[in-house]
């Protein structure tokens, strides 16, 4: 039926919309995909800090060494959030929340212990 002459423009209407309509699925897929990306990162740097977290508490601190790797864990914690930063879709204000609170247990440890650090 839109083979006849006269339709042929309504025919071009249709096939453009349909093309287009098809590119918007694709970018609404591709911008879930890189949403659902996002939030794993997110979530496993949340994760990894609670961990982070939970070890510095049950670390008894009997030698200069577990103050060093502790340490050491919160400073790569801090890399893999600044990591983060760049991600599109990303929640700003979980990932600063997580930045507080690994900001906090530096301080935290470095007053428990007598040392005064500049990162």
């Amino acid at each position: 039926m839109l083979s006849e002459p006269e339709l042929s423009e309504v025919a071009s209407s249709i096939k453009e919309v349909t093309a287009t309509a098809e590119l918007v699925i694709d970018e609404f897929a591709k911008v879930q995909s890189i949403q659902k990306q996002t939030q794993t990162a997110l979530a496993d740097a949340d994760t990894q800090q609670s961990e982070i977290l939970r070890q510095i508490r049950v670390t008894s601190f009997e030698s200069a060494s577990d103050y060093v790797d502790q340490l050491s864990a919160l400073r790569r914690q801090k890399g893999r959030l600044v990591n983060l930063e760049d991600l599109r879709y990303l929640d700003a204000d979980k990932l600063q929340a997580l930045q507080k609170q690994l900001e906090e247990a530096e301080s935290e440890l470095a007053e428990k212990n007598g040392i005064v650090f500049k990162w």
